[in-house]
């Protein structure tokens, strides 16, 4: 569309759908092509779809260039819950790497940031993610601790999904545990 408000619900549209039904090619292709036809928190919410995809097919280093200008973005912003979903994403694609402390000083920060925002569904996703750091550094009672409570929290919010998420990490190490 030549209408801009138009092309930016268009291409956000398209960039959802290929996501959601992972063709994560024209996913990227249209993030890519909105991220800047959109300004503020709006640009954020792009630049971490954006990210997230990036990761998925293994682009860490583009992944992790675009997150830390979302929350550069969102710093300038000074959208805290944005600042603490920005760390969460930075932190999984450090994890990723083997950056294994990077990514807890990250998920420490986005979980201060949630918590202090009172936002439970953010705080039970960063208790999630420790959690699998702790289990890829060998330390399964941590691991555990870090999953049991995010279950509790995704239990409280009816996150279905992510309760089975957090229930399969479980499994999981007590395979490992024997």
């Amino acid at each position: 569309s030549e209408n801009p408000q138009k092309k930016r619900e268009y291409l956000g549209r398209a960039g959802d759908a290929a996501q959601a039904a992972y063709s994560n090619a024209a996913a990227i292709h249209y993030f890519e092509r909105l991220a800047p036809l959109v300004e503020d928190g709006a640009r954020v919410d792009v630049l971490l779809k954006l990210g997230k995809v990036l990761e998925l097919v293994g682009e860490w280093p583009r992944a992790e260039k675009v997150e830390s200008e979302a929350l550069e973005l969102a710093k300038g912003l000074d959208d805290r819950l944005a600042c603490a979903a920005c760390e969460t994403a930075l932190a999984e694609v450090a994890r990723k790497q083997g950056r294994y402390d990077e990514a807890v000083e990250r998920l420490d920060r986005a979980a201060r940031g949630f918590g202090d925002l009172g936002d439970e569904s953010g705080v039970g996703r960063v208790l999630h993610l420790a959690g699998t750091v702790a289990a890829q550094r060998g330390n399964y009672a941590k691991a555990v601790e870090n999953y049991e409570a995010s279950l509790a929290i995704r239990e409280r919010t009816g996150d279905k999904a992510s309760m089975g998420s957090v229930l399969s990490n479980l499994g999981i190490i007590a395979e490992y545990r024997g």
